[in-house]
């Protein structure tokens, strides 16, 4: 694939992760909204507004949305390893990857995770979170460094698409948050899952 010029440098990109089949909810999350008033913005929208008030640049992988800087998988079928392939090989520079349907993230979340890969130690390709009480890693809410590609390419060639698999621990720098943080990192697999986000927006616009 041809790299275009704008991606030429190596640099911090924001990546707004598009493209899941949305099969669990029936229609396109990237275009869901949470509320049926007009201010609210899309899943996407609002992500890649996160984004750009954290990035110098910003791109949307896996589905062309007009407005956008857009690319689909270089190989379909892959999930988010293919996304992350895809985002790495055409930015060519490290990327702060955030799926789309993560409708809570906020700004400073994303700063701190910035701020905890500048302070990484040598030698680390992804920096992360990671829930304090059940050691899970947010994935998808990460730094993959540029470095990070040859380790994705192999996982591809070998069929391993579980995405938490594909870098050593030991490259991992993680951030932790506890429990009472964790409506930052809820996200919209399910129709259950989009009713109890409809209904946390309505709760906080009441209080």
């Amino acid at each position: 694939m041809k790299m275009p010029p704008e991606y030429s440098q190596s640099d911090l990109t924001g990546v707004a992760l598009s493209g899941g089949k949305s099969s669990r909810i029936g229609y396109n999350k990237v275009f869901l909204r949470l509320s049926e008033e007009n201010d609210c913005p899309t899943l996407l929208d609002r992500t890649m507004s996160l984004l750009k008030k954290v990035c110098g640049r910003t791109v949307v992988i896996g589905q062309k949305i007009p407005g956008y800087s857009c690319f689909p998988d270089i190989v379909a079928g892959c999930g988010p390893v293919g996304g992350i392939i895809t985002a790495l090989e055409v930015t060519r520079s490290a990327c702060l990857v955030l799926a789309c349907d993560i409708p809570f993230m906020e700004e400073s979340v994303l700063n701190k995770l910035v701020d905890a890969r500048r302070a990484r130690p040598d030698g680390t390709l992804v920096t992360c979170y990671k829930q304090l009480e059940t050691g899970y890693p947010e994935a998808l809410v990460a730094i993959y460094e540029f470095d990070a590609l040859p380790f994705f390419q192999a996982s591809l060639t070998q069929r391993l698409l579980k995405i938490r698999l594909v870098i050593p621990r030991e490259r991992h720098h993680f951030l932790f948050y506890s429990g009472e943080e964790s409506r930052y990192f809820f996200n919209i697999n399910t129709p259950a899952a989009l009713e109890t986000a409809k209904k946390l927006v309505d709760r906080t616009k009441i209080t």
